[in-house]
């Protein structure tokens, strides 16, 4: 980055008064290039949140905090993500200007963290860094890709730690919604000391976050008419627990009446009920409310351990270490699987439409909900020197090591191999594998739920 420069005429008052202003200004350090300069004119609008700011918030996660600036726009991903968000899986993320959490860099006191999450996804995972620990947060909301690369396209968020601590410290938080779940508990130890020559700075932080419910939340039955101040429920599926499918043109119905178009029928969902019956598909009768099986908030656990320290040997060399690990456990539950496109010939002896046939949707809800399950690991290891020289150069030479390990499971999952055996007339019934029965609810036995059902889980 350049610096340019016009000779200009000046009154001696007016320069007189620009010396006065540039004399009350805070010296600006900017170390995105790693090479520290006074720069008057920032290179872009930049958001700084102080400590008093932090404490004013009271929340206990980076995320909470980052995501309520105006610079952030568009879904990044939070510790209470459900598994649908593409990069979250549980990671606290932040998304700047709506450019994606790939395109938003976030750095420690200057320098790189490993990506985090399960598989060391394409973000910093906020939940390593203990609020505790953080003095300041510099949001730079412009492009710095020709400084730091395309990973900063949309901006820059810098987090600074506190540079030293002297005592002892223990904070303890709590909370809950209004609706009396969702409850958080915070705790945070922090230790510290310091001389003429050094500092040292211990920090262990506890979080652990229960559910909030979706299912009891509702204003609005579903389905159901628009209740007095105007909820209506949109939580309705059309992969229903009975099974939907289309026929076909001039196809005559049970009733005796005759599709005048491709229609759309719906299978059983009495649990009493005939499972071979179908009827013309109504979403607002047939559509599944998957919102029960959500969480508004889902339950966290966190653990963190930060070490900072700073030794002075001389006038002009410090050396610096960081050492942080934080170790997190996720989940959240999910609606019940959903079966697509499974294609059954007109003579297919569980098949009752007497025509070729394809399901195209099945929620199998025998099996009840899945649920999916994170647990990751984050180390991040910084030493240094660093001091100056000659009065006028600094310097600093520092290694960086940072590792993720991940792991994510999906509970209740359907292994679509095993399912196409037990729907297959020429392997099931034989050699332990169940004939499998999907049209109508609860024609699903427990046996086929057996055979078919397993715990999927990924390693990164």
């Amino acid at each position: 980055m350049g610096i340019s420069a016009t000779a200009l005429n000046m009154s001696p008052a007016l320069a007189q008064d620009e010396e006065e202003a540039e004399a009350l200004i805070e010296e600006i350090m900017v170390t995105g290039s790693r090479i520290a300069r006074k720069d008057l004119t920032s290179v872009g609008p930049v958001t700084i949140i102080d400590e008093l700011q932090i404490e004013a918030v009271g929340t206990n996660n980076l995320e909470t905090l980052l995501q309520r600036i105006p610079a952030a726009a568009g879904f990044g991903g939070n510790a209470t993500a459900a598994y649908w968000v593409s990069n979250g899986w549980g990671t606290p993320q932040i998304n700047l200007r709506g450019l994606g959490i790939s395109r938003t860099l976030v750095l420690l006191n200057g320098r790189r963290l490993v990506y985090g999450g399960t598989g060391a996804n394409s973000a910093v995972d906020l939940s390593m860094i203990p609020m505790s620990l953080v003095s300041r947060i510099e949001v730079l909301k412009d492009g710095a890709s020709a400084i730091y690369g395309a990973d900063a396209v949309a901006g820059v968020v810098n987090i600074i730690t506190k540079s030293s601590f002297d005592g002892l410290e223990l904070t303890a938080k709590y909370g809950m919604t209004d609706e009396s779940d969702g409850e958080e508990i915070a705790l945070d130890l922090t230790w510290g000391a310091q001389s003429d020559k050094s500092n040292i700075m211990v920090n262990v932080s506890y979080q652990d976050n229960n559910p909030a419910p979706m299912w009891d939340k509702s204003r609005a039955p579903c389905p159901g008419q628009p209740t007095e101040d105007g909820f209506v429920c949109n939580a309705l599926s059309s992969s229903t627990i009975g099974g939907r499918g289309t026929v076909p043109t001039g196809y005559m119905m049970p009733d005796g009446t005759i599709a005048t178009g491709p229609t759309r029928i719906n299978f059983n969902q009495d649990p009493n009920g005939n499972g071979d019956f179908f009827e013309v598909y109504n979403g607002n009768v047939h559509g599944f409310n998957y919102n029960e099986y959500f969480n508004a908030s889902n339950p966290l656990r966190r653990v963190s351990f930060a070490t900072l320290g700073n030794y002075e040997f001389s006038d002009s060399a410090d050396l610096f270490a960081e050492l942080l690990y934080t170790k997190r456990w996720s989940d959240q539950p999910a609606s019940p699987a959903t079966l697509r496109n499974l294609s059954f010939s007109a003579d297919h002896p569980t098949n009752p439409t007497g025509i070729d046939f394809v399901m195209e949707r099945r929620r199998l809800l025998e099996n009840g909900y899945r649920y999916f399950e994170q647990e990751t690991d984050t180390f991040h290891i910084v030493t240094g020197l660093r001091g100056y020289f000659a009065d006028d150069w600094s310097y600093e030479a520092a290694f960086n090591w940072g590792y993720n390990s991940g792991t994510d499971a999906i509970l209740n999952n359907i292994n679509t191999g095993r399912l196409a055996d037990t729907l297959d007339t020429s392997m099931c019934g034989s050699n332990g594998i169940p004939c499998a029965d999907v049209f109508g609810y609860p024609d699903v036995t427990q046996e086929v739920l057996d055979y078919i059902v397993f715990t999927q889980t990924g390693t990164g």
